[in-house]
């Protein structure tokens, strides 16, 4: 929740805006006083393999500084949102990285995601039945259109493809991460990987002792931005102030 509220501060400073005036014309763009939201967690994907994350649901209408309520004007909310994605990725890594001492591979230029160190690839793929059932449908379609086409999709276009599979695959929730479900997962590993929970904590704890031990022996741009982040305890990087290639950690 701590990396949504870091997610929502940087929004909230930078991209929550009201227009006033009467015509088009006349009308200028005023700060807001900030956005309102209500959040919550949630522990599983829409196919019941774990999956932590949080849903925040915000109006569409802002608080002016002059007191009226109006419709948020969005235009800068989309610009802003890798910065603020950015933002809450480095200090979700930090959090854990404190908290619990795992150390982190490198950052997907793709999705802005980072794994684990010491978490086993074939663990993530058994974890991820909704991200396989969206790249099988979304591979048969590429080819198709591809053909259609004449040509290879555009990167516009597969990623376009993919929002409209993700949309059209998807279900109803109906599982969430109780005690039983997470007992469950535990079982599924070992049938699945022939293997026990003990042996799975062994080799994680030897790769992430070994990743840990160099990982504090180089400040990359990454871990500068996250113990900014983590010592200050607010957002205050703007999207130039981050590296490019870590504006969508």
């Amino acid at each position: 929740m701590d990396a949504a509220n870091v997610m929502l501060g940087d929004l909230s400073q930078h991209a929550a805006h009201v227009r006033r005036g009467a015509t088009p014309a006349t009308q200028k763009r005023e700060t807001a006083k900030g956005l309102v939201g209500a959040a919550y967690v949630e522990g599983t994907s829409r196919e019941g393999d774990p999956q932590l994350h949080v849903h925040v649901l915000v109006p569409s209408v802002v608080e002016g500084v002059d007191g009226v309520w109006s419709r948020l004007d969005a235009r800068a909310y989309f610009s802003e949102s890798r910065t603020a994605d950015a933002l809450a990725h480095a200090r979700l890594r930090a959090t854990l990285s404190e908290t619990l001492g795992v150390a982190w591979g490198p950052v997907d230029e793709r999705t802005g995601a980072a794994e684990i160190v010491g978490v086993d690839p074939a663990e993530c793929e058994l974890a991820s039945k909704r991200s396989a059932q969206i790249d099988a449908l979304a591979a048969k379609r590429e080819a198709e259109q591809a053909i259609e086409k004449g040509r290879p999709l555009s990167r516009g276009e597969l990623t376009a493809l993919r929002q409209e599979i993700t949309l059209e695959t998807r279900r109803g929730k109906d599982v969430h991460a109780t005690p039983g479900v997470i007992a469950g997962w535990q079982t599924d590993r070992d049938e699945r990987t022939g293997t026990t929970r003990a042996q799975r904590w062994g080799a994680f704890e030897q790769a992430w002792t070994h990743e840990a031990a160099l990982s504090h022996e180089v400040w990359t741009p990454e871990r500068v931005l996250a113990e900014t982040l983590r010592s200050t305890g607010r957002a205050t990087c703007t999207e130039a102030q981050i590296p490019v290639s870590y504006t969508h950690l």
